[in-house]
């Protein structure tokens, strides 16, 4: 891995960190919530045996640090267009948890990708209870603004996490950990991240406007949302697999992701 990064600029004058792996086909890889690019760097070295793979730090978070302007949706848009223009074309374009949320954005407002993954998109479905889920993802994202609002990063962590299962003294260990730690340094970007989700409910319409063929890789069994996403994608298939992407081994998927590429 490069000791140091490389820096692309944004529209607003951001300065974007990066780091490149191998060679081959362009894939960039955005990545999730509370993680920079250093949670990446495994699952860029297994694309990077047959493709030039690009791992970055989201605009606030890492090296990319401060921002040049107030967050919105459309300056990570303008982020992504900003590392495009450092790869080679074409360029295909992995999004996993809400950087797939990210990637969907991007794809639908018209940039460049020659091929579209979306890993874990963590929306919810359309169901009878669409109005109870998209009532609780705006008291989710008002919550996270309230506790970082009294500057309790580690409170954010503990109640973003807290959504995926994890019993408070399973919580407790992970937050005296050094992973916990680097998490509350990037606790503050939570609210971006439910931003970029909208209503949290599955982007209909968005997805009807991405022109690329996609690739959708959501666990088999919980696809509900993922199975509403592709029948809205005009070109796009999905890809069952045994657990959640962050559940994984980066050997259990790097190959799906390779294949989608080469193909």
């Amino acid at each position: 891995m490069h000791t140091s990064p490389e820096f692309a600029t944004s529209r607003d004058g951001s300065r974007i960190a990066f780091w490149r792996f191998g060679s081959g086909p362009a894939l960039l890889v955005i990545g999730g919530a509370l993680s920079d690019h250093a949670g990446y760097v495994p699952l860029a070295e297994a694309l990077s045996l047959t493709c030039t793979t690009i791992i970055w730090d989201r605009r606030e978070r890492g090296h990319s640090r401060p921002p040049a302007s107030p967050y919105a949706p459309e300056r990570e848009v303008e982020d992504v267009a900003a590392l495009l223009t450092m790869c080679d074309e074409p360029v295909t374009v992995y999004g996993h948890s809400s950087g797939a949320a990210l990637a969907l954005r991007a794809a639908a407002a018209g940039l460049p990708f020659a091929r579209l993954v979306l890993g874990d998109p963590p929306y919810s479905p359309h169901t009878p209870e669409a109005e109870t889920l998209r009532a609780e993802h705006a008291q989710q994202a008002d919550t996270l603004r309230a506790l970082l609002a009294d500057d309790d990063r580690a409170g954010a962590v503990r109640f973003f996490l807290s959504g995926f299962g994890l019993s408070s003294e399973e919580l407790d260990g992970l937050m005296a950990s050094p992973a916990g730690e680097g998490m509350s340094a990037l606790a503050t970007t939570l609210p971006h991240d439910y931003a970029l989700l909208g209503d949290g409910l599955v982007p209909l319409g968005m997805a009807e406007l991405v022109q690329v063929p996609t690739l959708v890789l959501a666990a088999e069994g919980d696809d509900l949302a993922a199975r509403q996403l592709c029948s809205a994608l005009p070109d796009a298939r999905l890809t069952g697999m045994v657990a959640p992407l962050h559940a994984l081994a980066v050997e259990d998927y790097a190959p799906e992701i390779l294949q989608f590429v080469r193909a």
